[in-house]
C-alpha cells in the first residue's frame, strides 16, 4: 500500500495562517488596482487626471465624498478623512486575511469589491 501525501493527512484546520506580508501585499493591489484607469487612459492630461493622482494613496475612501452632509467640507478635511477611512479599511481586511487562506479569499474579495465601486465612483 503506498504511503498518503502529508497534505490529505493534515487536517484544514492545522493550516498555517498566511504571512502578514503577503496579506498586505494582496490588500494593497485588490484595494488599489481597479484605479490604474487614472494612470492608463489615453485622454490628455488636464487637471482632473493630475488632482486623482495626487489622491491616489486616499481614492480607497472615496465613497465619503458623495455623503450629502460631507461634500461641502474643504477639500483637505475631505482628503483627510478619505485617508482615514482607507487606512481603517486596510487595517481591518489584513486583521481579517491573517487568519486564515479563506479569510484571506474573502477579505480580499471584499477589498476589490470595495475599491472597484469606489473607483467608479471616482470615475
Amino acid at each position: 500500500m503506498a504511503k498518503r501525501s502529508q497534505f490529505f493527512i493534515t487536517p484544514l484546520a492545522e493550516e498555517q495562517p498566511p504571512r502578514t506580508g503577503t496579506v498586505v501585499l494582496i490588500h494593497l493591489i485588490c484595494l488599489y488596482a481597479p484605479f490604474l484607469w487614472i494612470l492608463f487612459r489615453t485622454m490628455p492630461s488636464d487637471s482632473h487626471r493630475w488632482n486623482l493622482i495626487k489622491a491616489l494613496p486616499t481614492l480607497p475612501g472615496a465613497f465619503l465624498r458623495n455623503i450629502p452632509g460631507l461634500e461641502t467640507l474643504p477639500p483637505a478635511l475631505t482628503y483627510s478623512l478619505m485617508g482615514a477611512a482607507t487606512l481603517v479599511a486596510f487595517v481591518v481586511l489584513v486583521f481579517l486575511g491573517k487568519h486564515s487562506r479563506g479569510w484571506l479569499i474573502i477579505s480580499a474579495l471584499a477589498a476589490l469589491g470595495f475599491a472597484s465601486w469606489n473607483s467608479w465612483l471616482v470615475y
